[in-house]
């Protein structure tokens, strides 16, 4: 009897289960947001395919840069930079790609290459400041920005990443 009495309870059970989950089989399956966004980033780049032919490795990484395909560009300014290895523009390019990345010390890296064979450009002092900031290395970041400044006085832009730099020395320090 009371075998007889599990038995109705479990098949009881099942049935409430089935009828919980009836409905859902008989819905339409909602659409995938991922999964859609990766369709139409395939379809971007299938139609945007880039005439690699007769171009250089430095010309097709700045194609695949510009359309801020930093992954394909990277491969193409590596093979670049073997082929160019005095040519500053690469780094500087690698440099942008890998703050892009969050990949700080790789852009401290090439930025510092940049710096070894172009040190008269204002902008280079700053984005190897900026590499240094976001490494929290903040004497290396002010010292860089004031480079800066000293060849672009002029650009307010860059005495304020002076100031804000030292302002977050101060408060790491405090801490």
């Amino acid at each position: 009897m009371i075998v007889e009495i599990i038995i109705i309870i479990c098949v009881v059970v099942i049935i409430i289960l089935l009828a919980r989950r009836l409905p859902d089989i008989f819905k339409k399956p909602t659409e995938n947001i991922a999964s859609k966004a990766i369709e139409k980033s395939n379809e971007f780049w299938q139609s945007e395919k880039i005439d690699i032919e007769g171009k250089s490795n430095f010309a097709i990484g700045d194609l695949y840069f510009d359309k801020n395909n930093y992954k394909e560009a990277e491969k193409y300014y590596i093979k670049a930079a073997a082929e160019d290895p005095n040519n500053p523009k690469i780094y500087n390019r690698l440099g942008i790609i890998y703050l892009e990345q969050k990949n700080y010390r790789d852009a401290k890296d090439a930025f510092g290459e940049v710096l070894r064979f172009d040190d008269k450009k204002a902008s280079r002092y700053i984005n190897y400041g900026l590499a240094c900031l976001n490494l929290k290395n903040y004497d290396e970041a002010i010292d860089s920005f004031e480079k800066a400044v000293k060849i672009d006085p002029e650009n307010s832009k860059y005495q304020d990443l002076v100031n804000d730099t030292k302002s977050k020395k101060k408060m790491f320090e405090k801490k």
